[in-house]
């Protein structure tokens, strides 16, 4: 029974740690993090002027990642004090480890839990990202993480219930909701390249300047949304 309950609070004590570390990692990085070249040049230590830096990113690509990572980074300055910034920081930990959920969800084919098998996969996940050639792109440089945490978000949001019916596992139930289903359509849409790359890809380069118009993102993606609501069926 001692042997029993040992073993039992191990497993409790390394599925903690497996869940924990990579959480303690993010903050580590958001925190202690300098402001890089490209953040400089985005405006990190200057006064924030929100409206025109998304008025210019929209301009300029039209993607919602671009948006807020040229707006927020204002907030920023060289080294972390006290501020405005703590807000910012505290969402791109969150953003970070959705991913690392929504990742594993992937995988496991639902939410994790707190299981030691569930708690492997999502450090798996942890420790993937460091094997990817751009996985630095999560954890160095703010302009980086604010920029593509919002798309992996919004690409993994978005393919979830079509890697979940291929797999033959449950779609969550909010997918099943045509709303809900538009939504994360629209914010793919308006996130992410791919739709951008199939015009050039399709029309060739002169499609590039159409490519800026989120509408144009939009419609590309308007076939994969109604197939996103027919998942319920």
């Amino acid at each position: 029974k001692k042997s029993s309950k040992l073993s039992q609070s191990l497993k409790k004590l390394l599925t903690s740690t497996l869940y924990i570390l990579p959480v303690i990692f993010f903050m580590l990085c958001m925190f202690l993090l300098t402001a890089t070249e490209e953040d400089v040049a985005q405006g990190a230590g200057t006064s924030p002027n929100i409206w025109h830096d998304v008025v210019e990113s929209f301009e300029d690509n039209g993607r919602i990642a671009d948006m807020y990572a040229r707006s927020v980074i204002d907030f920023f300055d060289y080294q972390y004090y006290f501020g405005v910034d703590t807000i910012f920081r505290l969402l791109d930990i969150l953003a970070l480890t959705s991913i690392l959920v929504l990742l594993s969800s992937i995988i496991l084919g639902r939410r994790p839990r707190w299981h030691i098998k569930d708690a492997l996969v999502f450090a798996g996940c942890f420790l993937l990202i460091f094997l990817l050639p751009y996985g630095y792109t999560y954890y160095r440089g703010f302009s980086m993480v604010h920029n593509y945490a919002i798309i992996s978000l919004a690409l993994l949001g978005f393919c979830l219930p079509f890697l979940r019916k291929i797999t033959g596992d449950r779609i969550p139930k909010i997918y099943q909701n045509p709303i809900f289903a538009i939504l994360i359509g629209l914010i793919f849409g308006i996130s992410a390249n791919f739709p951008k790359n199939i015009l050039i890809n399709k029309y060739g380069p002169d499609s590039a300047k159409a490519c800026k118009c989120p509408l144009l993102h939009l419609s590309l993606c308007l076939k994969a949304i109604f197939k996103l609501i027919g998942c319920s069926s």
